[in-house]
């Protein structure tokens, strides 16, 4: 088994670039937390939301997952010269670049985040550390400063040092997060 890369942490801060949300196909999966919030900044019904944003994908596991919808361009369905939801955006979106399947080796490390930007910091020594006992739980950023919903701290170009005690709570986040899911049809 591969040592983990990511033992020392990793330099991250989001550039606002949205690579991730834009241009490729892909899914963004949905979990049972996450549409609670959605609905609120929508003003929406759970059923209503599901039939206008959403599709169930087949994983070939048995079951279906929900996920957004995409645009033609393969744009997420909330993509408009920024995020509609950002202050509600699912755990997958929040949680970018630290994916579990992303932290399983160097190589899917590199393949996941090679076009973003915001994983190239490499000025480690001036980055302001991001570790179990920081109030910045996921790696985003807004205007200079780095969040989470409300909460906010200051950092400087060098970005944000994630240590690996605060990588691993974000890649366990999701991996005990409950997907929505049914069995396949």
């Amino acid at each position: 088994m591969e040592e983990c890369f990511w033992k020392e942490g990793i330099s991250f801060l989001c550039s606002q670039c949205s690579d991730c949300c834009r241009h490729e196909p892909g899914h963004v999966f949905l979990y049972e937390e996450d549409i609670p919030h959605i609905l609120d900044l929508l003003k929406m019904e759970k059923e209503v939301f599901f039939a206008r944003y959403c599709h169930w994908v087949d994983l070939h596991d048995g079951f279906e997952y929900l996920s957004l919808n995409e645009k033609e361009n393969y744009d997420c369905i909330f993509w408009n010269n920024g995020c509609d939801i950002y202050r509600s955006r699912p755990l997958q979106c929040k949680s970018f670049p630290f994916w579990p399947l992303a932290l399983e080796s160097k190589q899917n490390w590199e393949v996941i985040t090679s076009t973003c930007s915001g994983c190239k910091c490499k000025n480690m020594s001036s980055s302001t550390i991001v570790d179990e006992t920081s109030s910045v739980f996921f790696p985003t950023s807004l205007d200079g400063l780095s969040c989470t919903d409300d909460k906010a701290v200051d950092v400087n170009q060098s970005g944000l040092y994630f240590s690996a005690d605060r990588i691993a709570s974000i890649r366990n986040a999701q991996l005990n997060a409950t997907q929505i899911k049914r069995e396949k049809r």
